[in-house]
This record gives structure tokens, C-alpha cells and sequence, in this order.
């Protein structure tokens, strides 16, 4: 006869088997969910903690419908309102500080801030304006290329010597100089490998020379090196209507706006997605977001359907 305890032992130690194969399987489960449904996976390392602020605050201005914002020398961030027609600057704080309103066919799309000036892109009137630190104009760049008028609907840079333009209009991405001047074009309109259709956002890897470029016709991310060379796209952003994008040079990571899923993603070196971020911590969900810019360990997000800029922070926990 085999001993009652021998049953005994055998029955929970297979009671403890499935606890563990469903705990596994249920977690498994949930974190596929969470990822599917567009909830935060954190990369973040325990020791620091994601803090969200959102602007404006502080007064009765609203802003309507902001498209992209830049963060100038003075700590001042500059908002590219197209509705609205203007640019509107806020503090640290998130308040609304200087007003800029833009007359004629004039509405601003992207902005960017080099050499310690202003760019401003803008579809409606083909034009880029150059404006200084305070927002007073000292320039404006009608470019063409092959005769024809360059459509620019976004615009970023090294932080150095070049820009990078997108040219949605004839299919391209213009490399300018600090002042305007064409340096090169990269890419050629089409659906083939190495071409691209209806390009937005250009985020720019200083360390390794490469410029990524959403290829929003195509519905993928492109990735050409300095010399405008194609080195391929980006497999997991294959198939989404990616709009803006940021390269974060201190974690090598690669900010992407998903525009329509109203999330934005962050991609690791190997491209892998390593977060998607739809839910903030507050419980609030951004709506159709179109542009995302990085400084240090600062994100902020054009939220455009929500009227609002979403600043991102990293903190030491206490």
C-alpha cells in the first residue's frame, strides 16, 4: 500500500505546478494586453520616475490646436499654433508669456531652434522664417530646387550646421546651411526602397550621422546616412502612419508619433518598441498628437486635438 502522505505530497505539489503555469500564463497575458491596448511599458529605471505636466497653466490663454514647439537658449518654448495663426512662447511653468500673431496666408507648422535663431515652417505660404530668440523676424527663405517651390512641412537640425527640411509637396528632404542655403536633397519621390512620398518628421542620430525620415505615404521610417545613402527602414514602425519624430542622443532611443493610434512610441537602438505611451500616469490619453521633440531627460509632445503641449520629465525618486 503506498503511504496516504505520498498522495498528500503528490497533490500539492501539483496544486503548486498550476498555481505557478497560471500566475505565468495570466501575467503573460496581461502585459500582452496592456501592450496591444497602448499602456505605458516602462524602460525607466527604478531609481527614476516619469512626471507630466501640461500647458498652458497658469492664465486664461488657450492654445489651439498646436502642431509642434521648440525650446529656444533663453528657456523660453516657442509653439507653432497654425489655427491660431501664431506662435505663442511659455515659460518654464507652462504659462503663456508672448504672443506672436501672424498675418496673411501664414500658418505655422513646425519650428525649430539653431543657431540661436528661430525656424519656422510654414505649408501655406512656402516659406521658412527665421526669427530671433524674442520672436522678431529676420528673415524669410522661399527655397526651390529644379525650378519648382519647396512645400515645407517640418524642419530640424544638428544643432550645429545643418537643417534638415521636409519637402512634402515634391517627395524630398532639403539639407540646408544656418542660413538658408541648400547644401544637398535627399531621396527621390516613389514607392521603391530609398524613395519616399509625402515625407514629415526628420529626427537626426548626431553620434552615429544618420537621419530618419517618416515616410508617410509609404507608411514607414526611412533611414539615410549623412550623405543621403538609404540604409533601409525600420521594420517595426512598418505598416504606421508615423508623423513626428525625435532621436534622444543621451539614451540612444527613437521617439515616434503614431498619429492615429494617438500614441507615441520610443524604440531602442535596435529598433525594438520599448514603450508605447497612449495612457498618461494622470489617466488622461493624448489625441492625435503630431510632433515630439527631446531635451535631456525634457520630452514634449504637440497633443494637438487635446489644444495642449504634454511636457514629459524625468526625475531622481526621493
Amino acid at each position: 500500500m503506498i503511504p496516504r502522505s505520498t498522495f498528500f505530497w503528490g497533490g500539492k505539489m501539483a496544486r503548486k505546478i498550476s498555481c505557478f503555469l497560471f500566475a505565468v500564463v495570466f501575467f503573460l497575458g496581461i502585459g500582452a494586453y496592456y501592450f496591444s491596448h497602448g499602456y505605458s511599458l516602462s524602460y525607466s529605471s527604478p531609481a527614476r520616475k516619469t512626471i507630466y505636466h501640461f500647458w498652458p497653466s497658469g492664465n486664461n490663454r488657450m492654445l489651439n490646436q498646436p502642431l509642434d514647439v521648440a525650446k529656444t537658449g533663453n528657456d523660453l518654448y516657442w509653439i507653432a499654433e497654425s489655427t491660431n495663426q501664431r506662435l505663442s512662447a511659455v515659460n518654464n511653468n507652462g504659462t503663456i508669456v508672448k504672443v506672436i500673431n501672424l498675418e496673411g496666408n501664414f500658418a505655422p507648422g513646425s519650428i525649430w531652434w539653431q543657431n540661436n535663431h528661430l525656424y519656422v515652417c510654414d505649408l501655406n505660404s512656402n516659406q521658412i522664417m527665421i526669427l530671433d530668440k524674442n520672436g522678431n523676424l529676420i528673415n524669410r527663405l522661399f527655397l526651390s530646387t529644379n525650378g519648382a517651390i519647396v512645400k515645407p512641412v517640418f524642419i530640424t537640425g544638428d544643432n550645429q550646421e545643418r537643417l534638415f527640411v521636409a519637402d512634402v509637396f515634391y517627395h524630398q528632404v532639403i539639407v540646408l546651411d544656418n542660413l538658408g542655403n541648400i547644401i544637398q536633397k535627399i531621396a527621390k519621390p516613389g514607392h521603391e526602397k530609398g524613395q519616399v512620398y509625402y515625407p514629415y518628421g526628420i529626427a537626426y542620430d548626431q553620434g552615429n550621422k544618420r537621419i530618419y525620415v517618416s515616410d508617410f505615404g509609404n507608411q514607414e521610417v526611412d533611414i539615410f546616412d549623412i550623405n543621403g545613402s538609404w540604409l533601409g527602414d525600420i521594420p517595426t514602425l512598418r505598416g504606421k502612419q508615423i508623423r513626428g519624430l525625435a532621436w534622444d542622443e543621451r539614451r540612444e532611443l527613437l521617439w515616434a508619433v503614431d498619429i492615429f493610434n494617438h500614441s507615441v512610441l520610443i524604440l531602442n537602438k535596435e529598433y525594438k518598441i520599448v514603450e508605447q505611451i497612449n495612457e498618461l500616469s494622470t489617466g488622461q490619453f493624448l489625441y492625435i498628437p503630431n510632433s515630439v521633440r527631446v531635451f535631456g531627460n525634457e520630452v514634449l509632445i504637440a497633443d494637438k486635438e487635446n489644444n495642449r503641449i504634454v511636457q514629459r520629465i524625468e526625475v531622481d525618486r526621493k
